[in-house]
């Protein structure tokens, strides 16, 4: 992570249905008018790190690695972590290649892959689970 990036807090969410990223700093000279078309449920943000192919890690990404594991990246308790079976784990602890940059690949997101969203149905409590597939199946 660059000293821009940490002073320059990065958000990703989609505008009218199309990404875009933007800083903390940025968002000080937005217009009203321009915040209220951002979704909010979109807006996660930037990890400070990157996925082996050099792709920024956002809050819903979903990280594949060794083969055939994938977690999404959540923002819990003040830092970056993978939600898994096994609960949540420090992003930063898996498969370092360099200090920023992870032996994974984004395969996608929670918001642009629905069929990735089994995942949080997977991950929930069983008590949360029936509100969780409810509003799975009623996306409006």
């Amino acid at each position: 992570m660059n000293i821009h990036e940490v002073t320059n807090w990065r958000f990703r969410g989609k505008v009218e249905g199309k990404w875009h990223e933007w800083s903390l700093l940025e968002s000080l000279g937005f217009s009203s008018e321009f915040i209220a078309l951002i979704d909010p449920t979109t807006v996660g943000l930037y990890s400070g790190m990157r996925d082996k192919n050099g792709n920024p890690i956002f809050e819903g990404d979903m990280l594949k690695y060794e083969e055939d594991r994938v977690n999404p990246v959540v923002f819990e308790d003040g830092s970056f972590q993978l939600q898994g079976s096994g609960g949540l784990r420090p992003l930063r602890y898996h498969h370092l290649l360099n200090n920023t940059t992870l032996d994974a690949e984004i395969i996608g997101n929670l918001h642009d892959n629905p069929e990735l969203n089994i995942w949080l149905y997977l991950m929930a409590p069983e008590s949360e689970q029936y509100k969780l597939a409810v509003s799975l199946s009623n996306p409006n």
